[in-house]
């Protein structure tokens, strides 16, 4: 078991880590007007914020990745573009985090946009791997999963109660459930491996609760 402390900023870092997580998540936002109402911080600003985040988690000797979330779509300002994304995790790369997260936050990614941006990011971050971070909302949640793992993303989220949240959009979103990614693992022949991680639903030092 894993305990991974969802973190957005120096301070919310801090009491992760007098709690005692494991790994510190940071999470940057690909659009401005998203990024100021879930954390109070430009597109630009939640990068370096997650950068800082992810160099002090290691410093302190815990285990720290990041996720760029509204990788596919922004509920205020819709389409985003990938090169932005791009650009996104080539910066988050030099911090060192053990993998770089792409979030369909919204539940609006089809299956080849995911492949080609999971793609797009392995090209510049190297050997750090990629996770996907999918909904389940318009029922594409095992196309769009299908279509990561082919791309070459290592991980896929899943939630056993089958529900995510999204506190800024006072909204709820299906989060793909394991038994969907199991599906694909035995598709292609690979061997599963069902790692735990316990993500912390508090938000330390946000904001919002």
């Amino acid at each position: 078991m894993t305990y991974i402390g969802l973190v957005m900023n120096m301070r919310g870092l801090e009491r992760a880590l007098a709690a005692g997580i494991d790994e510190a998540g940071a999470v940057c936002v690909a659009t401005d007007s998203f990024a100021m109402r879930n954390q109070g911080q430009t597109c630009e600003g939640s990068v370096t914020v997650a950068g800082q985040i992810v160099r002090a988690a290691i410093g302190a000797g815990r285990s720290a990745q990041v996720t760029i979330a509204a990788a596919f779509g922004c509920p205020f300002e819709g389409e985003v573009p990938e090169e932005r994304v791009v650009a996104m995790a080539a910066r988050l790369c030099e911090a060192s985090p053990r993998e770089i997260a792409l979030a369909d936050t919204i539940g609006v990614a089809v299956p080849a946009q995911v492949s080609r941006l999971v793609r797009r990011v392995r090209a510049v971050i190297g050997a750090i791997p990629v996770r996907v971070h999918l909904h389940n909302t318009r029922n594409t949640g095992i196309a769009n999963a299908w279509a990561a793992v082919e791309a070459g993303a290592r991980t896929l989220d899943a939630a056993l109660g089958g529900i995510g949240a999204v506190p800024s959009l006072r909204m709820r979103r299906a989060t793909s459930p394991p038994k969907i990614f199991f599906t694909c693992w035995r598709g292609r022949g690979l061997q599963r491996d069902t790692t735990c991680r316990a993500r912390s639903n508090r938000r330390n030092g946000s904001r919002r609760p």
